[in-house]
């Protein structure tokens, strides 16, 4: 069943219908590799603009829960494990978004930030979605 979305709403329409969707991501009835329904869908199922689609499919791509490519419909994120990355005490740990070339190499999804760790050897390139970045105390190694 499709919740109602408020239309004399405090949070604008298109929060409420990321909202919804993002509830029906983690109740599972849009699993991790699934596709969502067609802007047109939505928009029927939700009674509101495809406009409004298209923005609540903006802030769950920023949030990096679906991807979107030219003309389909969104597929929800697969989960990925991520893996334990151990940076060295003292290593720079900082995050940007990746030019198209980072992406392409690390074969990385758009929207996904990339983190970046640099040491006294070089700067090493990290999807965000896939790892976990740990600084290594005195009495710790990787």
């Amino acid at each position: 069943m499709v919740p109602m979305l408020d239309h004399q709403p405090e949070e604008p329409l298109y929060c409420q219908l990321a909202g919804a969707l993002r509830a029906r991501m983690d109740t599972d009835e849009f699993p991790p590799g699934s596709t969502l329904p067609s802007e047109t869908t939505l928009a029927v199922a939700y009674a509101v603009g495809r406009d409004v689609v298209r923005q609540a499919l903006t802030v769950l791509h920023n949030e990096s829960l679906v991807t979107m490519s030219g003309g389909r419909p969104a597929l929800v994120r697969e989960d990925r494990p991520k893996k334990i990355v151990w940076a060295p005490s003292g290593a720079l740990v900082h995050t940007r978004m990746p030019t198209a070339e980072e992406r392409t190499g690390l074969g990385m999804a758009e929207g996904v930030p990339l983190i970046i760790v640099t040491t006294d050897n070089g700067a090493y390139l990290h999807a965000a979605d896939r790892v976990e970045v740990r600084v290594m105390g005195a009495d710790e190694t990787g």
